[in-house]
Formats: C-alpha cells, structure tokens, sequence
C-alpha cells in the first residue's frame, strides 16, 4: 500500500470510527451565491398603488399591478443546480429551505400596509414557477410605517411527502420570489428591498448502519 492511500485509509477510518448511527450531517447550499449581488437589492417606486401590486424577483425585479404578467425571464425565476447524495436504509434525508429580506419604507408620509411574500420553486424545465410550481415559504406581515425598515427571515423543514420535496430532491430547480402589496395609504409606494438570505440545506445520517 502507498504511503498516501495507507494515510487515507486512516483518516477514513478515524472519521467513521467518530460516528455514530446517529450522527446527522448537513450539506449547506446558498443560493445567492448564483445571483449578481445588484439583482438582490433595488429601490421601488409608484405613485399608482390604488390597486393591487406585484413585485417579482430573480434574475431582477419589476413591478406590476393587477393582472399584469411578468415576462418569461421572471417568470422562469433562476436556475439553482446543487448535489444531493444518494441516502443509505435509514438515512433519513431532510431538507431545509431558509429566506431573510429587508425592506425599508423610504416614504416620510405614507406607511405600506399589509404585505405578503412568496418564495416560489418549480422544476428545472418550468416556464412558469408562479403557476406551475410550488410556494415553498410565505411570509405576511402587517406592513411598516414612514422611514421603518423590517428584517424578516423564514424557514420550513421538508421531509418526504411535504409540497415541494419531489422538486428539491431534484438537485436542479428553479426559484423567484413575489411580494404582493395591498393599496397603499395615499396610493404611493417607495420602498427598497435587499434578499439578505436563500439557503437550501441537506441533511442526512451517513452512517445509519453503525451501532
């Protein structure tokens, strides 16, 4: 045995004799890390928030109001290809999606209400991840008031079986983000945005045979 398989051979078995059968292990996936940083932040402004508004996200932004369709650009979100291992009887695969966005109200007069955030997936070959993919985690809050900046940030365990799981597992997806705005006091809107967070994490037990 060469001296450079006979170290391998021993730090492999180290590393399994410090497992345990029950010893999960996560593989960390963030999804920003695709996206040109100046399509994760913007400023939006109107003056036409009588009605509801739209406001889609990845690869950019655009706003929209009633039943106005983004177009397929947006539509399609980005592409996001990850690797998921192959799990052993007893595995116990699990996956975790997890967001976090910033908007600042840049009104001094008006305060935004009631606002709802989306984050859509759908498979690689979509067209369409708003209508023929999954809302993978939402997030409503009551709104902010003139010069009030949110942080809110969200994360949902899926395991076999939930919405969402047979697009994930995939390891090739495709994902986009809308926040939906209600009228808005004075019909004005002037807000900017920053996606501080898109994570997708894997875990699972590798050694699940191990007593």
């Amino acid at each position: 045995m060469k001296g450079r398989d006979g170290f391998a051979l021993v730090v492999l078995v180290l590393f399994i004799a410090g497992c345990s059968g029950s010893s999960r292990y996560v593989l960390d996936y963030n999804v920003l890390s695709y996206v040109k940083e100046q399509h994760t932040v913007g400023d939006v402004e109107s003056s036409k928030i009588d009605e509801e508004a739209h406001l889609y996200i990845l690869p950019y932004s655009e706003l929209l109001f009633g039943n106005e369709n983004p177009d397929l650009i947006l539509r399609r979100g980005v592409e996001y290809q990850y690797p998921v291992p192959s799990v052993p009887e007893g595995g116990n695969l699990e996956l975790l999606l997890e967001a976090g966005i910033k908007l600042k109200n840049l009104s001094t007069e008006h305060q935004i209400d009631e606002v709802e955030i989306g984050l859509y997936i759908a498979e690689a070959e979509s067209q369409d991840i708003f209508s023929e993919g999954e809302k993978a985690l939402e997030i409503d809050f009551a709104g902010a008031e003139p010069n009030e900046e949110v942080s809110l940030e969200v994360q949902k365990k899926i395991v076999e079986g939930s919405p969402g799981w047979d697009i994930l597992v995939t390891g090739d997806i495709r994902c986009g983000i809308e926040i939906v705005f209600r009228p808005v006091s004075g019909g004005t809107l002037h807000l900017k945005y920053a996606i501080e967070k898109l994570r997708i994490a894997i875990s699972l037990i590798p050694f699940a045979y191990i007593p």
